[in-house]
């Protein structure tokens, strides 16, 4: 699913796609991409990166099925631009998560997913200069 994302996004919103985002990639998790943030020139940026599963007692009896969900976050990457404390971020910030929760509302990954939605954002990290942002949504599926 986290492939699928990820090339949902950059179709959408990649340089190939409207070039709102000058590079879309994925990533383990956060701490993986602060180890190494994206540079100055190379943003605004994005990487589908996994947050959690979690799965439901199973519904059958002698038998497995469960509901799995599955979160899935947007990491955004944003430079200042030369301005260390991030002035004049915020209306970039504000449409760039526009277009990336338009991408992800209702997206189902495959005929087994159920719609994605948006759970949550907020501000993960912001040092020198760099925003990292995480836009978060939420699908399920049943599996067995």
């Amino acid at each position: 699913m986290l492939v699928a994302a990820e090339q949902r996004l950059e179709a959408a919103l990649g340089p190939a796609g409207s070039g709102l985002l000058k590079s879309v990639d994925g990533a383990i998790s956060f701490q993986a991409l602060a180890a190494r943030p994206p540079q100055r020139h190379g943003t605004p940026a994005a990487f589908v990166i996994p947050i959690a599963q979690r799965a439901e007692p199973s519904s059958l009896v002698n038998a497995v099925r469960q509901r799995t969900t599955q979160r899935f976050g947007v990491l955004l990457a944003l430079a200042g631009r030369n301005r260390p404390r991030g002035d004049g971020l915020s209306e970039e910030l504000e449409e760039i998560e526009a277009a990336v929760k338009g991408v992800f509302r209702g997206w189902q990954a495959t005929e087994e997913h159920e719609p994605a939605e948006h759970r949550r954002s907020a501000t993960s990290a912001f040092a020198n200069g760099l925003l990292f942002y995480l836009i978060e949504f939420e699908t399920a599926r049943q599996e067995s």
